[in-house]
């Protein structure tokens, strides 16, 4: 995935500012990884286990939770989680990488905790 974010860069050409460059590649990576997740949950394929975890049957429903995530929730929200979530952005943050204001931020993380209590009652 990293490889064809920066090679999308090289095809884009570099700005002069950093920081649209920066906001830009979290941008692109986020909607790379969360399309590449999407794809596995349609073939029904396995997201990959990025650590080895002790506990197998946790492991297991993590990553069901997540299968069902990518495919239930939409793709703003998804985008919203993953740089807050995962990549530890502030809502600040968050919101200048998406170019969407920290109200929508912050709305877009409260109806994916959403999804997320509702799935894991499911479970």
């Amino acid at each position: 995935m990293a490889q064809d974010v920066f090679v999308r860069l090289w095809q884009r050409g570099l700005s002069d500012d950093v920081r649209d460059v920066t906001a830009w590649l979290y941008k692109s990576a986020t909607h790379l990884c969360i399309d590449r997740l999407r794809q596995r949950a349609m073939h029904q394929r396995p997201v990959p286990q990025a650590t080895v975890s002790p506990d197998l049957e946790a492991t297991t429903g993590h990553r069901q939770t997540l299968q069902r995530l990518v495919s239930v929730a939409d793709a703003d929200e998804l985008h919203v989680a993953v740089l807050s979530r995962l990549d530890g952005l502030t809502q600040p943050e968050a919101a200048a990488v998406l170019g969407i204001s920290e109200r929508t931020v912050r709305r877009l993380l409260s109806r994916f905790d959403e999804r997320v209590a509702r799935l894991e009652v499911k479970s």
